[in-house]
């Protein structure tokens, strides 16, 4: 596991500096300017973007923080949805559970909160680990998904952005194999679902190689995860599940739109926000769930702010605009959800040991 995280580090220090520097060699090979200055040529103007912090208006900022909230209650209603068949939990304790998930993200790397918040629902409902990180998995299923709905989304409403960069046009490019990806695993879930009983033999049959006490607690392991999606089951239960996970990406829609004005950057400043404004949040969106998907350093630190600044600098907002805001939306949004990670802890009565006793449980 070290050695993973050291991984998720190296990840992070690399878009770190990808965001702090702009390296030009050939500066350097011409010989205008020695190795070190070309390779740390500071892409930031600190001064400008210090302004850009110190002219943020605050009635937008208390807003994207009310909506990231209210968010995550929603989340949390959704979590509760797919655990109900599991055990009956209030959505109270999903909501606090899921911003557990968000804290233990905040200072653990690789995203090792969301097997804490598994293990810690598999505690507190007894219905064991594997079953509670089924449930997880297919959250974060829709979460993938809902990102990839959006991508097809911006790119319906701002055709352009297919010709913007080598970075999207590699992403786009990889669109209809994630989509892929992302169908043939839900159809392994919905199957698991449907089919119990011929996929438990069937695992039964390919562990039945192994040893009895290596391949008995494989076999109830399977048993546990599919236990935990047998909300799949149900029809309506779906459906509600993909307009959960729908308003979920509206509510996140609406914190990227009040951050932007908090900084600054608005249809009157920004021509492509102008012109589609749906569009232009969707496309900021899709890079900005990139950058946190990347099982980087705690709190995504480097990667969220590279592909948040990357997505509004091609929006054709200025480079210091584009960097304020990569700056102050990854601090609000961590600074939020540890707060109400923090008041989760105490009101579950659980101390931050306990999320890291479950981080590998």
């Amino acid at each position: 596991m070290k050695h993973k995280q050291w991984i998720a580090f190296l990840l992070s220090a690399l878009f770190l500096y990808l965001f702090l520097f702009a390296p030009d060699l050939a500066v350097w090979r011409s010989g205008d300017t020695s190795l070190f200055a070309a390779i740390f040529h500071s892409r930031i103007n600190w001064p400008e973007v210090g302004q850009v912090f110190l002219h943020a208006r605050l009635l937008p900022l208390l807003g994207a923080i009310a909506v990231t909230a209210l968010n995550m209650v929603v989340r949390g209603w959704r979590w509760q949805c797919i655990t109900r068949p599991l055990a009956p939990v209030r959505v109270s304790l999903m909501f606090h559970l899921t911003n557990l998930g968000y804290l233990a993200n905040n200072v653990l790397p690789m995203r090792l909160g969301e097997v804490a918040r598994a293990g810690l629902l598999g505690r507190i409902t007894r219905s064991g680990f594997s079953s509670a990180l089924a449930t997880v998995v297919l959250e974060r299923l829709l979460d993938f998904l809902g990102t990839l709905g959006v991508l097809l989304l911006a790119l319906l409403l701002m055709p352009e952005l297919q010709t913007g960069s080598k970075t999207l046009e590699q992403l786009i490019a990889l669109t209809p194999w994630l989509g892929l990806i992302a169908g043939l695993i839900l159809a392994a879930l919905v199957a698991m679902v449907v089919l119990r009983g011929p996929m438990i033999v069937l695992v039964e049959k390919v562990l039945g190689v192994l040893p009895a006490r290596i391949a008995q607690p494989l076999v109830r392991m399977v048993e546990g995860f599919a236990n935990g999606l047998t909300i799949l089951r149900s029809p309506v239960q779906a459906l509600l599940l993909l307009g959960q996970s729908a308003l979920v990406q509206v509510g996140y829609l609406c914190a990227l739109r009040l951050m932007l004005a908090a900084v600054g950057v608005t249809q009157q400043s920004c021509q492509a926000l102008a012109e589609s404004p749906v569009g232009a949040l969707l496309f900021v969106l899709t890079l900005l769930t990139f950058g946190y998907a990347i099982p980087a350093a705690p709190g995504a630190i480097g990667t969220v702010q590279y592909f948040s600044a990357m997505a509004v600098s091609m929006l054709g907002v200025n480079s210091s605009a584009a960097q304020g805001f990569a700056l102050a939306n990854h601090l609000v949004t961590w600074v939020v959800l540890t707060v109400l990670g923090l008041i989760g802890l105490f009101r579950l009565g659980l101390r931050p040991m306990d999320l890291m006793q479950h981080k590998e449980s």
